[in-house]
Order: C-alpha cells, then sequence, then structure tokens
C-alpha cells in the first residue's frame, strides 16, 4: 500500500499543469513527516515532501474521544511532546480545537468533542 501510494504520489505531482493543492489521505501513520524508527518504510512523506519541492504538509487530526478511550498517549504520535502541553480537561471541558505546530510541516489538530454526552 504505501509503495503504491509513494509511486501515485510521485506520478501526480509529475503530471502535474497547475499550481493547486492535491490532497493525500494516509491515516495515522503514512503521512509522518517524522515517523517512528523502523517505521520510515510506512511513510509516503519524504516522497511527497521531494515530489512537491517541500510543500507537503501533515495534518494528524484526534478526536477527543478517542483519545479518552485509550488513554495511551504514545499510541496518538511518534512525537508526543505535544501531549505534555494539551490540557485534555480543559479543553474538552470548553470544548476548544487544539493545533500543536511540530514542524514548518508537521500540524497535530484535536478537534472539539463530538458530543456532550448524549446518546
Amino acid at each position: 500500500l504505501t509503495r503504491y501510494t509513494k509511486d501515485k504520489i510521485q506520478e501526480i505531482e509529475k503530471s502535474k499543469t497547475t499550481s493547486g493543492i492535491t490532497m493525500y489521505y494516509g491515516g495515522a501513520l503514512h503521512n509522518d513527516v517524522f515517523p517512528r524508527q523502523n517505521r520510515h518504510d510506512w511513510s509516503f512523506a519524504a516522497i511527497a515532501m521531494e515530489a512537491t519541492e517541500g510543500r507537503y504538509l501533515e495534518i494528524d487530526l484526534y478526536v477527543p474521544e478517542t483519545m479518552e478511550a485509550l488513554d495511551a498517549p504514545w499510541l496518538l504520535s511518534n512525537d508526543i511532546g505535544w501531549y505534555g502541553i494539551y490540557n485534555r480537561k480543559k479543553n474538552v471541558e470548553e470544548n476548544r480545537l487544539f493545533l500543536f505546530q511540530r514542524s514548518e510541516n508537521s500540524y497535530i489538530l484535536v478537534l472539539k468533542k463530538s458530543t456532550n454526552g448524549e446518546k
């Protein structure tokens, strides 16, 4: 899957005739600009970065309900430095978005809670 995605990104970027935005969805691991050790082959980010001449942008989206269920920040990201800054209680209670910039090309966005405990 990753090899196919890498090849497809290169093909699309080479054949583009306009300067518009192209989005590549890759899930939680495959879009990582900073993949975990021994998982570099799983990520298409390096190829996308090269093919877009550095204009690639990784955005990891998190849902508070999933984060609460997991309660394991190391599962959420290869870089848990942002998790120490994220105030789960405050962000969930105030139903706020949380945006963390890891680098010029990498962001983490925690969405607002989707429900207020209603079923």
